[in-house]
C-alpha cells in the first residue's frame, strides 16, 4: 500500500544491515497479494476466531465516542493491542475539537 511504500529505505538513509536485501531502492517493495488494504478488511480477518470476535464485541462498546473513520481505526487499535484503554485516545481527541497531531517532543537523557 501507499503508506508502506513511504516508509521504505532510500540511498539517503543509514546502512541498517551488513547486506543487501533483495529489493533496493529505487525499486519498489513487493506488496504481497494477500495484504489487507483497508482497515475493515483487517478487522474481518481478526474477527476469524472465537477471540478475535470477542475482542471485537469488547472495543465496539468501548469506542462508540469515536466517529467516522475513527471508529474503525479506535476498533482495530483495541483489537490488535488488547487494550481497552486506548479507545480513551480517540474520546480526547473528539473532546478537543478533533486530532491535532504534534511530533514527539525530544527527551534528554541523564
Amino acid at each position: 500500500n501507499n503508506f508502506g511504500q513511504e516508509w521504505q529505505v532510500t540511498n539517503a538513509d543509514p546502512v541498517l544491515f551488513h547486506k543487501a536485501g533483495s529489493i533496493q531502492y529505487p525499486e519498489k517493495c513487493k506488496i504481497p497479494e494477500n495484504a489487507y488494504t483497508s482497515t475493515a478488511d483487517m478487522i474481518k480477518h481478526i474477527r476469524g476466531t472465537a477471540e478475535g470476535e470477542r475482542l471485537y464485541e469488547m472495543a465496539k462498546k468501548v469506542c462508540t465516542k469515536a466517529t467516522g473513520s475513527h471508529t474503525q481505526d479506535c476498533i482495530f487499535d483495541v483489537m490488535v493491542t488488547k487494550r481497552l484503554d486506548l479507545a480513551a485516545e480517540y474520546q480526547e481527541g473528539m473532546d478537543n475539537g478533533g486530532w491535532n497531531i504534534e511530533a514527539p517532543k525530544k527527551v534528554a537523557h541523564k
